[in-house]
């Protein structure tokens, strides 16, 4: 089939004791659409080279996490609830483990090209931080618009290009980052090597 008419949204949420090669990215999303990868985690980092622990950690996906959460530590990612349609589809999810935080994710695709990704926190604490690293594939332009938030991604081929908004309450505070490894964000495994690439990184109390 025409690969422009496909689209695919992959949603990582397994967890393991013991973790081995288990990344920390429960709840990430991957999107593949258009014959284009749009959202993605960095992938499989050269083993201890400089970058790998924060490529294993949460900043290699982009999964909702608290500002200084450890990698490691025993948690669990719930399904709420889930349905589809031939139209439209949805997923709840929600992680625990890391209490008094407990994040949730919830992703509609509300049209065979529009997808919603609302992330939510609990905390009884007043100063916590929840940040998400959103990284786009290498060969993909990321332009900032003029409204706070909105963003244009286009592909490399001249192809297709996505709309993306990043919106929250109260105003998140947005970084874009490429090939950065102090803060860690902006890298795309290759077959043999880590390629910069552009992401953006959200930051909201």
């Amino acid at each position: 089939p025409d690969e422009h008419r496909l689209s695919q949204l992959a949603i990582a949420w397994s967890y393991f004791r013991g973790h081995a090669h288990k990344h920390a990215d429960e709840m990430s999303v991957g999107l593949w659409a258009a014959g284009q990868s749009w959202w993605a985690n960095v992938g499989r980092w050269p083993v201890e080279t400089r970058g790998w622990e924060e490529a294993v950690s949460w900043a290699g996906s982009n999964a909702p996490h608290l500002v200084g959460e450890p990698e490691r530590g025993p948690r669990d990612t719930r399904v709420l609830r889930y349905g589809w349609s031939d139209a439209q589809a949805f997923i709840d999810l929600e992680r625990s483990g890391s209490e008094p935080y407990v994040p949730r994710r919830q992703i509609v695709q509300v049209s065979p090209a529009s997808w919603v990704v609302v992330d939510s926190t609990s905390d009884d604490r007043e100063d916590t931080t929840t940040t998400t690293t959103w990284t786009t594939a290498h060969d993909v332009t990321l332009t900032a618009g003029e409204e706070a938030g909105a963003y244009e991604l286009a592909s490399a081929n001249g192809g297709p290009r996505l709309r993306a908004f990043l919106l929250g309450a109260p105003a998140p505070r947005l970084r874009e980052l490429r090939g950065s490894l102090t803060p860690f964000a902006g890298w795309e495994v290759g077959f043999t090597e880590p390629i910069p690439a552009p992401a953006i990184v959200l930051e909201q109390s």
